[in-house]
């Protein structure tokens, strides 16, 4: 979806059938790219709304950028492999960025940012950042971090990469040996995305997963501000490029679910906004990482509004770094305004619990949640 500065409306951009991770503009704002979990990345006419290219891949795209002409396309996801696609030949087939053997990054890849005329700049859950010559596809410099590595934007303004990993978040320079130092800060919370003021560079902006809260930092990390306006966690900050404002994107559930839903899966057995919103705000507490491997939709009726999807999420537990795939059937029943009425979250497309002890746990665990489970009014 394409807005104005102030918000408003200009066009949606229709093509992708899975959820849109990253979307990036040109220079001059007639180009828009866009990669998503439907396997592809997409090159899209700002002007008319047309889709130009669409480029397929073998996982999901979570990142994208392009070159300042508009000329090429870097895209990075959970393939954990790097392509450049020119789309002066659309039709060509990809060249690979990879490092010393047939991946990339040793995880997948977070973001990509194209610096100047021929850097490409990389980061993944491997914990490390690489830049790459784009004319040779050699890595020329790489960092590593003893975190995964949760956000990478360019400032185009001060020409710094800002990167959030663990609690820190870190101020490098967008191109090596520019004499320019790198900045760390070091919070009390770890920031899902942050962003720095443009033009006085004596602020930085961020989101958290952990609560709902956009925060405004001074550049030594002193709190400054705490802003308290969404109600799902905060994945992704940024400065407008004159830096009178700043934007932020959640997970909003007032515009998407009706208060009194309901939320089922095989562990709880939820009735109301506190109860299944608990659910959710639970979730970066009980696991570091979540990633969206697959949706596929199954089927999709008006009488009943009922939209039935398959879905298959891999999940990383907080205390012991184990990974958990949870394949499901989930059937989503909307009301007359479009929101979510009910949802259930069928694991391995098996029936959910109906004996009397197992669906007495499911409501208990329903309503305990909240006691521990800070969740904002609706």
């Amino acid at each position: 979806m394409l807005r104005e500065w102030t918000g408003d409306w200009i066009g949606t951009f229709l093509g992708h059938k899975g959820a849109v991770w990253s979307t990036k503009l040109s220079l001059d704002g007639s180009r828009a790219a866009s990669g998503s979990a439907d396997f592809t990345a997409k090159v899209w006419d700002t002007y008319s709304g047309n889709c130009l290219h669409s480029f397929p891949h073998n996982h999901i795209v979570r990142s994208v950028a392009l070159s300042p002409q508009a000329t090429h396309l870097l895209t990075g996801g959970q393939e954990k492999k790097i392509r450049i696609f020119d789309l002066n030949r659309p039709d060509a087939e990809p060249e690979f960025l990879l490092d010393s053997g047939p991946l990339s990054h040793d995880g997948t890849i977070k973001s990509v940012v194209w610096v100047g005329d021929h850097t490409g700049v990389t980061a993944g859950d491997d914990g490390k950042v690489k830049w790459w010559d784009l004319r040779s596809r050699e890595v020329t410099k790489t960092i590593s971090y003893p975190d995964q590595i949760t956000s990478m934007e360019l400032s185009l303004q001060t020409q710094r990469l800002v990167l959030t990993s663990g609690k820190t978040v870190e101020f490098i320079p967008a191109l090596p040996h520019t004499g320019h130092a790198t900045h760390t800060v070091t919070l009390k919370y770890a920031p899902s995305s942050a962003s720095i003021h443009p033009i006085l560079q004596d602020r930085f902006v961020t989101g958290s997963m952990t609560d709902e809260w956009v925060r405004v930092h001074g550049i030594n990390g002193e709190e400054r501000d705490v802003l308290k306006g969404h109600h799902g966690p905060v994945h992704c900050v940024e400065f407008s490029p004159d830096g009178e404002m700043y934007a932020s994107g959640s997970e909003i559930f007032e515009r998407s679910w009706n208060p009194e839903a309901e939320f089922e899966d095989p562990l709880t057995k939820c009735k109301g906004y506190r109860q299944y919103a608990a659910q959710w705000f639970a979730m970066p507490r009980l696991f570091s990482n979540s990633e969206q491997i697959s949706r596929r939709v199954m089927s999709s009726t008006d009488s009943p509004n009922r939209l039935i999807y398959h879905q298959v999420q891999e999940y990383t537990t907080r205390l012991f770094k184990k990974k958990k795939i949870i394949d499901s059937i989930i059937t989503v029943d909307l009301d007359e305004n479009e929101k979510i009425i009910r949802l259930v979250d069928k694991w391995d497309g098996k029936e959910l619990p109906v004996n009397y002890g197992l669906s007495f746990l499911r409501s208990l665990s329903a309503k305990a949640f909240p006691w521990f489970i800070s969740v904002p009014k609706a």
